[in-house]
């Protein structure tokens, strides 16, 4: 540990790098099987309610840049718990939205508040841990991550069809006011030596950071592995309830299962990392998932289009996802531990930047059959395959 905390400490911050994160991952899939029933309520175009998930993650994405800047300069528990009370009062606003432009403005100020929360969460681990522990803290965080994509659809289809999509930011709300209360209460500041705010230091810093080669492509390739998650969101709930006419508590159902195949290439890596180096579990991770988006396309081509030859290669992508996104992120930190607020922010703000990008995009491809999915599945592994062997020669 590079931080001397308590026992009482060490399971308060463990706690929080569950339902944080958890937070995080659950602040689009909760929300995508009432994207259906936004168009019909707003009678609104199908891709202007799409660009809800992109403006939320484009939201994300830029304020990440400042507040963990901000956070090694000020501390991580002030970012974390006055981003924390925002998010909460811009998610009960959003309840309120009389039209869709309201609806868009409350989910990127959502997006920009959530950032702090999440920038703040990755410069904790590296506040705290060290070594094989780190890995572990990172896996362990990201695990949390990926239960979101689990069991927030699953949440959001039966809010959908009990209550409408307003309960979605009831809960929101609801969950954001009792973590970062609880936050405000326990967590103990992790980062001791505060650097002043010194416009020309920063900007040195974030040039350094930007600068790193192998810290840029590792920064593209988690964004393009957390896109192929997102776009999924943005594509699957109308080519499952419109084109194969399944209800919203289906898609739930539907998605549940696919997310836990990223939680369980979550769990399974925490075990592995024993056996294999993180690079050795990445490039193999990584070629899975190619193969896996190939098959998506051929069943496509094929194959007249149904469920099952839409979930099970993309349950396995999403498994081998599970593998990649950890161990990218715990490489890429430990090239720039001395300035974890930092580089956690410009990794961030990279990812988000790319996911809000690819979501955009998809809002354009066709819903009818999973074809479009999978050639931009597959374009995205080939880069990642890319990317990851010019990173290690």
């Amino acid at each position: 540990m590079s931080l001397q905390l308590s026992s009482a400490q060490k399971k308060h911050i463990l706690v929080l790098l569950f339902l944080i994160p958890f937070l995080l991952g659950i602040g689009i899939d909760l929300y995508v099987p009432s994207l259906p029933a936004i168009k019909h309520y707003f009678q609104a175009p199908k891709t202007l309610v799409q660009l809800t998930i992109g403006l939320y993650v484009l939201g994300y994405a830029f304020a990440q840049l400042l507040l963990g800047v901000l956070s090694d300069s000020l501390g991580r528990k002030k970012i974390l718990v006055v981003s924390g009370m925002l998010y909460t009062l811009i998610s009960f606003m959003g309840v309120f939205s009389v039209n869709i432009e309201m609806l868009l403005l409350c989910r990127i100020l959502q997006g920009c508040a959530i950032a702090g929360a999440s920038v703040v969460c990755r410069a904790i681990v590296a506040d705290c841990f060290t070594g094989l522990a780190r890995a572990k803290a990172m896996t362990y965080f990201s695990t949390s991550w990926a239960f979101g994509p689990v069991i927030g659809p699953f949440i959001g289809g039966y809010l959908q069809d009990y209550f409408n999509w307003q309960a979605n930011f009831y809960f929101f709300g609801i969950y954001g006011l009792l973590t970062f209360v609880y936050a405000a209460i326990v967590l103990p500041e992790t980062h001791l030596h505060l650097a002043p705010v010194h416009p020309r230091k920063i900007a040195k810093t974030v040039f350094e950071v930007m600068s790193h080669p192998q810290f840029m492509r590792y920064a593209m390739i988690a964004s393009l592995i957390y896109a192929m998650l997102v776009v999924f969101n943005v594509i699957a709930p109308f080519l499952i309830q419109e084109t194969l006419h399944y209800s919203a508590i289906a898609y739930g159902q539907i998605a549940l299962l696919l997310g836990v195949g990223n939680f369980l290439g979550n769990f399974v890596n925490f075990w592995i990392l024993h056996y294999l180096s993180i690079q050795k579990i990445t490039l193999y991770s990584l070629i899975a998932a190619l193969g896996m988006g190939l098959i998506l396309l051929l069943m496509g081509l094929f194959i007249q289009p149904n469920l099952y030859i839409i979930m099970l290669p993309i349950f396995f992508l999403f498994f081998f996802c599970g593998f990649i996104f950890p161990n990218i992120m715990t490489m890429n930190m430990n090239l720039f531990s001395t300035n974890a607020g930092t580089s956690s922010a410009i990794f961030g703000s990279w990812v988000s930047g790319g996911v809000a990008v690819f979501s955009t995009i998809a809002t354009l491809l066709g819903t009818e059959t999973q074809v479009p999915l999978a050639m931009m599945y597959l374009g995205i592994c080939v880069i990642c395959v890319v990317l990851f062997c010019c990173s290690k020669r």
